[in-house]
């Protein structure tokens, strides 16, 4: 079917649009130490994803045509109403948005699907930035390239996560015959090198949860790409490089190991998850006698567990938390059939996001449908392949 130049026109303005909201959001991080500046920037992003939408609707690019989504809808809509219901009930204020932003995000997703250049331009522009930010933030507040003894940004972890996001998807750019590049020299220099200047932050932060997220994701493709007798050449041989420059020199693993347990008892698990093992076993005895209203009903003084699962049913218990459970697995199970089922080559985008979200997931609790900041790209390209209406879509 033609599409018209006006109407081309315009979905390349409302793909601009969308680049230019996914690179705010990581532009912001230059503010992140400043509370209240910072605050004002994210209401801004929020209401850009909302603008958004709504740019979507009144230029007649909106449209929801998959169970998926449908069942999204629904689920949210029902745990609002039950919180809604609680609310009166316990005469408290409850509002269960866990899959509010995922879901909106999935909806411009399906409605706005990238074209390829523009997919492109977007991940290296995104990629830019949070090398920009990254870089600054470690040079500004931390000791330079060495690794701090202790956490020096409280915000460790966000910025990790949007640093995680990068380097996933130029590892999708790496991997996946959809990429095309006239100059294949930019593919194989400029690619490697921005995944490596993202990483170099990524573990001076010593945000632990995604190193060990992206650490899984190099796993899994290692595992693929030697196992693929279709992998590029390439592809073999940025991994024998990063094989090789890993075992090279003590220098790196002393790097790797001392982001991970600088001044940590690597023989107390608790002092190796920074105290979560404990905040476990306190929580999972607490959910023990609250499953089915958690912290709605009674009080706790239990620090929030770093556990999507355990975190969620703690604070609403299994009723309120069963909607987000059962998307979780959905998705999870999605991911899980791409990555074993699926070429390498042929993996999409969101395939290489969402390892990392749901990796994290295990060790942070808002992950892996928050924060939005974090999540933003991983639950877009989600809704562009559920609109191709299979796992491993076409090409746009």
């Amino acid at each position: 079917m033609s599409v018209s130049p006006e109407m081309s026109s315009k979905k390349t303005k409302v793909e601009n649009l969308f680049i230019f909201i996914a690179c705010y959001s990581v532009i912001i991080q230059f503010f992140i130490m400043y509370g209240n500046i910072y605050s004002i920037l994210r209401y801004i992003l929020i209401l850009l994803i909302i603008l958004m939408l709504f740019v979507l609707v009144l230029t007649k690019q909106f449209k929801i045509k998959n169970n998926i989504i449908i069942g999204m809808i629904i689920l949210s809509y029902i745990t609002l109403l039950l919180g809604f219901i609680y609310s009166i009930i316990f005469n408290t204020i409850i509002i269960e948005s866990t899959l509010f932003i995922p879901l909106l995000l999935i909806i411009i997703g399906y409605n706005l699907n990238l074209h390829l250049e523009n997919k492109k331009l977007l991940i290296y522009c995104y990629s830019f930035s949070t090398l920009l930010v990254g870089w600054f933030i470690v040079l500004k507040y931390g000791n330079g390239f060495s690794i701090s003894s202790q956490y020096f940004l409280a915000q460790k972890n966000q910025l990790g996560a949007i640093i995680g996001v990068s380097v996933s998807m130029l590892l999708y750019l790496l991997f996946t015959k959809k990429t095309v590049f006239k100059n294949k020299i930019f593919l194989m220099f400029y690619t490697p090198m921005l995944i490596f200047l993202n990483i170099i932050p990524l573990f001076l932060l010593r945000n632990r949860t995604t190193m060990l997220a992206v650490i899984i994701c190099l796993v899994f493709i290692i595992i693929k790409t030697l196992l693929s007798t279709k992998a590029s050449i390439f592809a073999k041989f940025f991994i024998v490089c990063l094989i090789l420059l890993l075992f090279s020199t003590s220098t790196v693993i002393d790097f790797i190991y001392n982001s991970f347990f600088l001044n940590v008892d690597v023989t107390d698990i608790n002092s190796v998850s920074s105290d979560r093992v404990s905040v476990y076993y306190e929580s999972i005895e607490f959910i023990k006698n609250n499953f089915w209203f958690g912290e709605i009903l009674t009080e706790s003084n239990i620090f929030d567990p770093h556990n999507f699962f355990i975190y969620n049913l703690q604070k609403n218990g299994i009723l309120l938390s069963l909607g987000s459970f059962i998307f979780y697995f959905v998705f999870l199970s999605r991911l899980i059939k791409s990555w074993f089922s699926v070429k390498l080559f042929e993996l999409n985008i969101s395939n290489f996001l969402l390892i990392i979200s749901f990796s994290a997931s295990m060790l942070e609790y808002l992950q892996p449908f928050g924060p939005g900041t974090t999540q933003l790209l991983a639950w877009f390209f989600v809704g562009n392949e559920l609109r191709e209406g299979r796992n491993n879509g076409k090409k746009n």
